[in-house]
């Protein structure tokens, strides 16, 4: 976790503290290490800063992802159907049938 997100946390858990019904004393406690461990971490961060030092975030991507190739182009259009030819040479030509509607 990064100590700006840290600090987040640990910002909205001290808001809401009073929200949870606590004990007094268990308040006070939790007040005091919230806010300790919010100006130690920022001074932390402050130092790393000014340093130049920039925080390393690890992206998390998958082992392994298997590239395929797009399939083929088809650069020319389909060829039309021929029509169909007998045995004995008389050529017939294709029937085409306008779609049927099933409305009507």
């Amino acid at each position: 976790m990064s100590k700006y997100r840290f600090l987040l946390f640990a910002g909205l858990f001290i808001s809401i503290l009073p929200y949870l019904g606590f004990p007094s004393s268990w308040d006070t406690f939790m007040y005091t290490i919230g806010g300790l461990s919010i100006a130690v971490v920022s001074v932390l961060a402050r130092t790393q800063f000014k340093n130049g030092h920039k925080e390393v975030v690890v992206e998390q991507r998958p082992a392994y992802v298997e590239s395929t190739p797009l399939p083929p182009r088809r650069v020319r259009p389909p060829r039309p159907k021929s029509p169909k030819v007998m045995s004995h040479g008389d050529v017939v030509a294709a029937s085409v049938h306008p779609p049927t509607n099933m409305a009507e």
